[in-house]
């Protein structure tokens, strides 16, 4: 066939012939993908369903986890103010009974006065700067 000369007319119908076959081909393609995407936009659709339905399930669910929450940090918060007023109370207390516990002169019949006593601790303190 030269370039400048028209087909026949059997080479017209078989390119005719294969361009319908091929446009059936992509025509049943593209049915099928339109298919699929329905499809694809009912599952979608179904699954966005479930979710807002266990949403709304899980609400009061976590409405208690968070009151629940709430009261074991509330016994917590009491716990911690008693602990802090024992501590208040007992702290100064172990303080003073240490200090007039040592052996002093002015309680027994010691060598060493209670004032020395401190005054050998404050020299032997690793913070003391002389």
């Amino acid at each position: 066939m030269m370039l400048h000369e028209w087909p026949n007319e059997d080479a017209l119908q078989k390119l005719t012939m294969k361009a319908n076959m091929v446009a059936s081909l992509i025509l049943g393609r593209k049915r099928q993908i339109e298919e699929k995407v329905k499809v694809v936009d009912e599952l979608s659709a179904s699954v966005s369903e479930v979710l807002t339905q266990k949403q709304h399930t899980m609400a009061p669910l976590e409405s208690w986890h968070s009151r629940m929450q709430a009261a074991s940090s509330n016994r917590q918060n009491t716990a911690i103010v008693m602990f802090t007023i024992v501590t208040v109370i007992f702290a100064p207390l172990s303080f003073m009974s240490s200090v007039f516990g040592m052996n002093a002169s002015e309680f027994g019949d010691n060598a060493w006065s209670l004032s020395g006593q401190f005054r050998l601790r404050e020299k032997k303190s690793p913070y003391h700067s002389p």
